[in-house]
């Protein structure tokens, strides 16, 4: 579930963020942004089930799941969109 949860979450986050038009600079680093941004969210989700909700724990076998399926993602965009940082023709 962690892994399929994630995979989905940054690809979804990695495209969103190449079609938006507003923000240049957000669209010149969105790889960047989309792996800083679901990397702390996986590790976030599980500190705060760890420390503040009875009756979850946090599991760094999660987080683990968590930050493969963002890897697996990231290599998936990688290959569909290859290497290159311009974006723009991807409208």
């Amino acid at each position: 579930i962690h892994f399929s949860l994630f995979f989905v979450h940054y690809y979804i986050w990695v495209i969103g963020l190449i079609k938006q038009r507003i923000f240049k600079v957000i669209k010149e680093k969105t790889v960047k942004i989309s792996l800083i941004y679901s990397l702390a969210l996986a590790l976030l989700i599980e500190l705060g089930q760890f420390y503040f909700i009875d009756g979850r724990s946090g599991d760094w076998l999660d987080v683990l799941a968590n930050v493969l399926g963002i890897g697996t993602s990231y290599i998936f965009f990688r290959t569909i969109y290859g290497k290159c940082n311009d974006y723009a023709s991807y409208d």
